[in-house]
């Protein structure tokens, strides 16, 4: 005859107990995992709850929401008035009527719009676009344009090295600086630190005089925490408000230090007219995040549009975790 040990009756509770939370969180997260996250993400999410509940809730309280702190999505919002209302003046400007809520073809018009309800940057006419699919060139083209600079330049890169391929823009940078030219530049903390440059990228541009701060920045407690996996990977240059780089190459050498032969192509694209004020206005937005400061109010004329350029109907759409929506 087998005896069957006796369990104590705590131990059956807490077991109980157990279960219960266990499908509570299940349950729960149900309805919560969904709401306004992309379908792959939210079935990432629900099948580690699922099968791990008690791993998985701790985990998606720490790093399951895409946006950044409460703080910081008030800074955009607060930005995100102040271009509208910026916007909403130069419309009224004689130069720029023809421009701003230009006709839009019946095909693109969803998108527009869409566009246009999540970053409050409406599509402008006007513009001249040209795309730049060599890596090097769009190096060098960049360094012309900044030694043509008369007022500003506004840079800012998810990667950005000083190196033997990236030098040609550090030196037009210093030279710009050293005619008075106001440069300024972010760099995305963790997507530019894990180069070996890093150090000497940052104390050069200390060395020039030129302004720049580290894009969220990772801090690890306090009320300024950031998070490491939440990164700003924007790569726009802004000249005079009038010429603009944007695309997906970063500031850094073509093999981004790589040991294993692979090399990166990368398409940019070189834009001027009307749309450039609102790269700008991204740069501006995210110099407010990091620094305090509205250069949109401080600094007169620095969302000026440029006039009309080219044919080209163009339209802005940043992202990122600062917004209360993936707009990408």
């Amino acid at each position: 005859m087998r005896l069957r040990p006796r369990i104590p009756k705590q131990w059956a509770a807490l077991a109980g107990l157990a279960s219960l939370a266990s499908w509570s969180i299940r349950i729960a997260m149900l309805f919560i995992v969904p709401r306004n996250r992309k379908p792959s993400s939210a079935t990432a999410w629900l099948m580690l709850t699922s099968l791990f509940p008690f791993v998985g809730l701790p985990v998606f309280l720490l790093i399951g929401s895409p946006k950044l702190s409460r703080r910081r999505r008030a800074q955009q919002r607060t930005m995100d008035d102040l271009i509208m209302s910026s916007i909403d003046t130069i419309r009224h400007l004689p130069d720029f009527v023809g421009n701003y809520d230009p006709p839009i073809p019946p095909r693109y018009a969803p998108f527009v719009r869409l566009n246009t309800n999540l970053s409050a940057l409406p599509a402008f006419a006007g513009n001249a676009v040209e795309l730049i699919p060599d890596y090097d060139t769009a190096l060098q083209r960049i360094a012309h344009e900044i030694d043509r600079a008369q007022v500003f330049v506004h840079m800012e890169y998810f990667a950005l090295s000083r190196d033997e391929e990236t030098e040609g823009v550090f030196a037009a940078l210093e030279r710009a600086q050293a005619r008075g030219v106001q440069v300024r530049i972010l760099l995305d903390h963790l997507g530019s630190r894990r180069y070996p440059t890093f150090k000497e990228t940052r104390a050069r541009l200390k060395e020039a005089g030129i302004a720049f701060h580290l894009a969220l920045p990772l801090r690890p407690w306090g009320a300024q925490f950031s998070r490491p996996d939440l990164r700003n990977h924007r790569k726009i240059v802004v000249i005079d408000g009038t010429v603009g780089f944007t695309g997906s190459q970063n500031l850094i050498r073509r093999n981004y230090f790589r040991k294993d032969g692979i090399y990166y192509d990368e398409l940019v694209v070189r834009v001027s007219g009307p749309v450039v004020i609102q790269l700008n206005a991204a740069f501006l937005t995210d110099w407010y995040s990091e620094t305090g400061i509205h250069l949109g109010l401080s600094v007169p004329g620095i969302l000026t549009a440029p006039a009309a350029a080219g044919a080209a109907l163009c339209q802005v759409l940043p992202s990122g975790p600062g917004f209360e929506n993936e707009n990408n």
